[in-house]
């Protein structure tokens, strides 16, 4: 790991962070809502202004407004319309619209989520853009009989809705709105938050504690700043605001959390502990095979003999806010060309979440490989339960990357105790997975089981030297037995232990 070259400033005061967290709040300004809130808020604010103001808005901004076509056009005027609105002291006209929203939109969902009714618990779900891995446990806990709501700062995607319909009793987004998310938390009275914590987005996590009355606050975490990387080494790519508010929103949720899941073994987990100094219950929950989305179909690599590789998910960007040092997947177009270049079909299938576009220069590389290659493509993801189809027809998913220690910079416990999600979405499809041996707790679930190989990244153009011993037949048996033991409606039991452990300490 090489040295920064670059200087940072001394940790921001706690102070100075502290308002930067109280500004996420204060300077939202947009008033968010459909086209008919928006305009019974514009009425209420011509009628509430100055003569000035009335003909600065009725005959430039209103009608600009109601003349966009695009959704960002119309969202950056919007954001001036609130900028007027504090500035000409009406801030309780943006108030008085956001409790409209709620009371027109949510109150039927307020009404749900706190009608104790009969039934199991209620658990409400808080995510800025909801992933797989809730989404997979909450398709176990309502078989269990939980009553299950989610709560997202953005809207679920269309191709994705019909799975999320089928996890969740209800579900709502707040137009991107943090106020308006705050204002619903404070409106609903679960037995627990679950809340998708993930790196940068952390304010969910201390905003529902801050919130959430008597219920109890579970926080799942993603990626984890403070073991992804180093402060000085973080602020060499992010605001140093930025880097030390969520290293003290994350100080904040293990204080003050009922209980948290991560995806991290002990010795990483330990050594957060310390870092922060506290630690509530928690468990490790990775993204286990749901049975939903168990597919086991054949191979058309039987008929033409050639192996398929699929990578899936969303590949790092080539982007001057995605340098090489911070990002050990920086290097995945040199682990495709090499499988590549031995002769094997690659396939990318992107997130639904972060699509890949042709013309964007960050994915270049991926774009140039397909010109140069007729075996490799680039494609459009689809939703989880259509996924295990899809992905059952290739011979071996891969998690691979060159890395090159001299240049990465993030932590060796980050290195050595992460677990990427999309190996077991492979196993879904029981596919053999490839991984770099440089990931050394993902590297021991898939060789200690036989799900696979690793792979060193000085091993990468001997691949198929590998493959020609590697006993395919028996790897699928053992994925098979993997998938029974360690489906995600069994693995739940443990996640309800941790909901009553918690729930225990009210």
């Amino acid at each position: 790991m090489k040295p920064s070259g670059k200087a940072v400033p001394a940790p921001f005061p706690s102070k100075v962070v502290e308002q930067a967290y109280g500004f996420i709040f204060e300077n939202e300004t947009t008033p968010f809502g459909p086209p008919e809130l928006i305009e019974a808020y514009m009425r209420d604010l011509v009628e509430h202004s100055m003569p000035a103001e009335q003909a600065l808005l009725t005959e430039t901004i209103i009608p600009a407004l109601r003349k966009q076509q695009s959704n960002e056009g119309a969202a950056e005027i919007l954001r001036d319309l609130g900028r007027i609105t504090k500035a000409c002291g009406h801030e309780d006209i943006l108030v008085r619209h956001e409790e409209r929203v709620r009371k027109h939109l949510f109150s039927h969902f307020i009404t749900e989520v706190n009608d104790r009714g009969e039934g199991g618990r209620r658990i409400v779900f808080v995510a800025h853009q909801p992933y797989f891995v809730i989404l997979r446990e909450a398709l176990s806990l309502r078989r269990l009989g939980y009553r299950l709501y989610l709560v997202s700062l953005w809207p679920v995607p269309d191709e994705l809705r019909e799975i999320f319909d089928q996890a969740f009793d209800g579900i709502i987004d707040t137009y991107g709105s943090l106020r308006l998310a705050r204002k619903m938390i404070q409106s609903l009275h679960p037995d627990i938050f679950h809340i998708q914590c993930w790196m940068w987005f952390y304010v969910l996590g201390r905003m529902v504690i801050e919130n959430k009355g008597r219920a109890v606050a579970v926080c799942e975490f993603y990626d984890i700043t403070s073991v992804y990387a180093e402060r000085d080494i973080l602020c060499t790519n992010w605001p140093p605001l930025m880097v030390d508010m969520d290293f003290a929103l994350e100080r904040f949720i293990l204080e003050r959390a009922d209980a948290l899941v991560h995806r991290f073994p002990p010795f990483v987990v330990e050594e957060w502990r310390k870092r922060h100094g506290a630690m509530p219950p928690n468990i490790e929950m990775q993204a286990f095979p749901c049975p939903d989305f168990i597919v086991y179909d054949d191979k058309p690599s039987r008929q033409d003999g050639i192996t398929r590789f699929v990578f899936t998910g969303g590949p790092t960007p080539h982007g001057e806010r995605q340098p090489a040092e911070l990002h050990p997947t920086h290097n995945l177009h040199v682990a495709i060309r090499s499988l590549l270049e031995q002769g094997a079909a690659v396939d990318i299938l992107h997130s639904p979440h972060s699509p890949m576009d042709s013309d964007d220069p960050d994915y270049a590389k991926y774009f140039e490989l397909e010109r140069q290659f007729p075996l490799f493509r680039v494609l459009k993801g689809v939703s989880p339960e259509h996924l295990g189809k899809v992905l059952s027809k290739y011979d071996y998913g891969f998690h691979l990357t060159h890395i090159d220690p001299d240049t990465l910079r993030v932590r060796e416990s980050f290195m050595k105790g992460v677990v990427g999600t999309k190996i077991f979405a492979c196993f879904e499809a029981g596919l053999p997975v490839l991984v770099n041996s440089e990931y050394e707790y993902m590297a021991s679930i898939v060789t200690d089981n036989g799900l696979g190989l690793a792979v060193h990244s000085s091993e990468l153009d001997g691949i198929f030297d590998r493959l020609a011993t590697f006993d395919y037949k028996e790897a699928v048996g053992n994925i098979k037995k993997f998938n029974n033991v360690h489906r995600m409606d069994r693995e739940i039991g443990r996640l309800v232990e941790l909901y009553d452990q918690a729930l225990a300490k009210e």
